[in-house]
């Protein structure tokens, strides 16, 4: 789904091998409706939305549930589903400093402050895998008919639980110093190299390998962003690009428009209090200091404060 329209690009190459990659404008009653019907055929439902970030387009979890009972949800989060910080925005860092993963990182090093866990960024990817891995285990239970197929699932892993699960389950000394090897060469990881819509691409291979199921790419290994129909790949539903109709522009230009303004005008009213404060702040701070004057008698050439005794008055 569209959602900002950015993406850094080697993030999009390292986590879409293999993946189609649509764009669907929920602001459009015919994107909505595309997406109700994907929703109906499809298997698993992931996003990472903020809680309820999407259920004023249609698709709330009962909304899901109602257009597809089986399917499996999966909502990545910040700080879960359940605490009270589960409305909160986040992403990577956020989860290492809020878990304390950074405090620790800094221990015993320089001066103590905060510091990046090894790679910087951790949560997103390990979260990423959990995720999976989840979802792989509901399906292979599906297969097995270790569950019914009818039954419906929650997944909710959270960046925040990622880290404290990191910190519980595998927190180890720090890294020491590379040692020498004995003069052993170690075997050069495997590749996956291939001639794509993007170019030429190159990158390190799965390290597992199933000798009955191999990794395939049928559908191609690396598409554009947003070059693919909004369709599930190999199974046409009759889904026709050349029927779409674009947006008006003034419908355009309302929905790109209207939140830069909402932003501005939230701005100008945090600007508005926060001035009030100040000026209620500075009113306070003026009347101490001139209550504190009143308060000090001044006789003769001493003057007289009740909190910090005589002092000479300057001629």
């Amino acid at each position: 789904m569209f959602t900002h329209g950015y993406e850094h690009s080697f993030v999009y190459t390292y986590a879409n091998l293999g993946t189609a990659f649509s764009h669907l404008n929920l602001h459009k009653p015919a994107d909505r409706e595309r997406l109700a019907t994907l929703v109906k055929d499809a298997h698993v439902w992931v996003d990472s939305y903020r809680p309820n970030a999407i259920s004023k387009f249609g698709f709330s979890d009962n909304d899901i549930r109602t257009l597809n009972p089986s399917i499996i949800l999966c909502h990545v989060r910040a700080c879960g589903s359940t605490d009270p910080w589960k409305s909160k925005p986040g992403f990577d860092m956020q989860g290492s400093a809020s878990s304390g993963m950074m405090s620790l990182m800094g221990q015993d090093e320089g001066d103590g402050r905060s510091q990046w866990p090894p790679g910087m960024v951790i949560n997103d990817y390990t979260t990423g895998y959990s995720a999976a891995l989840a979802i792989q285990s509901i399906v292979l239970k599906q297969l097995t008919g270790e569950v019914d197929v009818r039954d419906g699932w929650l997944v909710s892993p959270s960046l925040c639980g990622t880290a404290m699960g990191i910190l519980k389950y595998y927190k180890t000394a720090r890294f020491g110093p590379p040692s020498d090897q004995d003069g052993v060469d170690a075997l050069p990881p495997e590749k996956i190299r291939a001639q794509t819509s993007l170019g030429y691409f190159q990158t390190l291979a799965p390290l597992p390998k199933m000798s009955v199921t191999p990794i395939h790419y049928a559908f191609g290994l690396l598409h554009p962003m947003g070059s693919d129909p909004p369709a599930f790949p190999g199974h046409g539903d009759g889904y026709d690009v050349r029927k779409v109709t674009p947006m008006p522009k003034e419908v355009v230009l309302h929905q790109m428009g209207h939140p830069a303004n909402q932003k501005l005008e939230r701005l100008r009213t945090l600007g508005k209090k926060f001035r009030r404060k100040m000026d209620e702040l500075l009113e306070e701070w003026l009347l101490t200091a001139s209550s504190r004057r009143a308060g000090c008698q001044t006789k003769g050439g001493v003057a007289s404060h009740p909190a910090q005794g005589s002092l000479k008055a300057r001629t």
